[in-house]
Formats: structure tokens, sequence, C-alpha cells
């Protein structure tokens, strides 16, 4: 008996349904790897949004324990001010090795109007951090401002924090009492290839239980 074999075209149409397969799988592959480097590079951004919020809180709360104000900042007994003013102020917010405690905070010469009319960039560039690694081995660091202007397009996430007064009534003449509560404002700006955009989260920050000493 003579066997069949198989004809030119029949190989092709397997070979065109063996790549079309392997072509599909691979896409979906890639789709779902971008997909996931989307939602991890989301999650980072929330969470260093969260994170001011926790700095903010336990500033707050050392600023008790110490019978300061709560809402008061001081450098080196010089540059002394509160966290808030008539108008919306921002600032650099993270950690630092530098200081004691370990927190940092920078007033910049922005406010809340001016920053609206800045561009994406603009406030990436202002705001750039940097994942500081001090345990190599493990990869244990943090976030921290980056000064190095050249190195930003390799930089994932910028940062920063407003704080304002809270509006009662929705009238823009009366606000609570800022020696109370204030609303603290948390920005992230996270950039990864032509993935762009921002993490906002609100809230408010205030006196607790405690009677904050007069100055």
């Amino acid at each position: 008996m003579r066997k069949k074999a198989f004809t030119l075209i029949e190989i092709l149409i397997v070979i065109f349904v063996f790549w079309t397969g392997i072509l599909t799988v691979l896409n979906v592959l890639t789709h779902s790897l971008a997909y996931f480097d989307t939602i991890t590079t989301k999650t980072k951004a929330d969470f260093l949004a969260k994170e001011s919020l926790e700095i903010a809180y336990n500033f707050r709360d050392s600023r008790i324990e110490e019978w300061l104000p709560w809402n008061y900042l001081t450098w080196n007994g010089i540059n002394d001010e509160y966290l808030w003013s008539w108008t919306n102020t921002i600032y650099k917010i993270g950690f630092s090795t530098e200081n004691n405690p370990y927190w940092f905070f920078q007033k910049e010469s922005i406010d809340a109007e001016e920053r609206k009319t800045m561009s994406f960039e603009e406030k990436f560039k202002r705001f750039a951090l940097e994942l500081y690694t001090w345990d190599t081995e493990n990869g244990i660091g943090y976030y921290r401002y980056t000064w190095t202007l050249s190195e930003l397009p390799w930089k994932w996430f910028a940062r920063y924090v407003e704080f304002s007064p809270i509006y009662e009534n929705w009238s823009w003449w009366t606000i609570l009492d800022t020696n109370k509560i204030i609303k603290i404002t948390s920005h992230a700006l996270y950039k990864r290839g032509s993935l762009t955009g921002e993490i906002v989260l609100e809230s408010f920050i205030g006196m607790k239980d405690s009677t904050p000493a007069e100055l």
C-alpha cells in the first residue's frame, strides 16, 4: 500500500495555524505583563501618597509629646512656622537620614493656585523622587527627593503635600479654627514610559485629644 504524503499546502496550513497560536499566546502575555506593570506602578504611587499622610500624623503626635503646637515646624530653632496659612501651602514631605526625627519637611515657594497652572512634567520635575537603597543586598531603602535633574527620565514617582484651611458651609470667607483642624491633600505622580498619572488622597489632621502648648 502506498503511504499518503502531506502536500505543501497542508504543511503551510499547519505552520500558519501553529504560528497564529504562538502569536496569540505572546500577545496575551505581553498585554498581561503590561497590565501588571501598570497596576504595580499605580500601587506604589498609592503607597507613597498614603506614606505622606502617615508622616504628617506621626509629626503631629511628636509635636504634642514635645509640648509644642501640633502643627508647628522648626529647624534648629531658627525657621519657625505653622503648616497652614490663609492660602494653601505646599510642602515636600518624606524621610531623611539627616534629620532627627527622620522626616523631611520643606515648604515650597508656590501655592495651590500656582500649582494648578503647572504642567505634569513641571510638577514631576520639581517633586521627583529617587529610590535610595542603603542595603543593596536585601534591597532595603526608601524614596527621597532627588536634586540631579539629569536623572529624571529614569525616575518613576514624584510627591508633594498641600495643607489648607477647611471652609465652613461652602463659604470661601468662613473657615474652621486652623489651630484645631486643617485639611491635608497628598499627591503622588507616576511616570513609566508613556504611562503617566496622579494619585490624590485627602484627609484631615488636628489636635487629637491633647491641647498643644501655647508659644
